[in-house]
């Protein structure tokens, strides 16, 4: 799983569109904190390694330990002149039209695909999420590691020992009830020679299995 933001202050360009005082009070183009663990927090980046020229917004994620970790919505996208997207007539960002490209596999795996997930290793996954190491036949998460960092991950459904995962783009879409192999190399046999990822850990041992603890 690549991590690599292109980081943009767009912030200043998202208060010149709804003015100073709305967007004081709102705290940003989603209106700031919500009743449940996610909050808002206004600030944009651009985010176009898998090629979705997308604009995400922070989210504060209150985690299992009652501490917060950012994660990432997809607000909008850019177009192929750069300009971010909007409705023509609200000037609202249009967010993504393809659900393969508001999430990766962390975000598939662990926020029903809705968020983003970057920047993650083993103890967020535990301390964060409240996932812990157990046997596969308790599993409902997998996770391969290269070395302390996530490569890969997804939905596992012991009862049918079949996996759930997506990608990092819209080009590494969503695939359900995969053998093992399939999701080690889940675009193998598709038309796209662009998204023929293997994520096959060279140790056995770094393919790990989770249960969720705490909710």
């Amino acid at each position: 799983m690549k991590n690599q933001l292109n980081i943009l202050k767009l912030s200043d360009e998202l208060e010149s569109i709804v003015g100073p005082e709305l967007y004081a009070l709102k705290g940003g183009f989603h209106g700031g904190g919500s009743d449940g663990p996610m909050q808002a927090t206004g600030i944009l980046e651009d985010y176009s390694y898998y090629g979705d020229n997308l604009v995400l917004e922070k989210y504060l994620f209150t985690g299992a330990d009652g501490q917060t970790t950012v994660v990432h919505k997809a607000v909008g996208v850019r177009d192929q002149f750069g300009q971010i997207i909007r409705d023509p007539i609200t000037q609202e960002f249009i967010p993504p039209s393809d659900l393969n490209a508001i999430s990766n596999c962390l975000g598939y795996a662990l926020m029903d695909g809705e968020y983003i997930v970057l920047d993650i290793n083993e103890d967020i996954i535990e301390e964060k999420f409240g996932y812990v190491r157990c046997d596969k036949s308790q599993a409902s998460l997998v996770v391969i590691y290269n070395g302390s960092e996530v490569s890969h991950a997804g939905a596992y459904n012991p009862s049918t020992d079949t996996y759930d995962a997506k990608g990092g783009g819209s080009q590494y879409y969503i695939r359900t009830g995969m053998t093992l192999a399939e999701f080690y190399q889940p675009y193998n046999d598709d038309i796209d020679p662009n998204n023929n990822e293997n994520y096959q850990p060279q140790n056995p041992n770094d393919i790990v299995y989770y249960k969720k603890v705490y909710y």
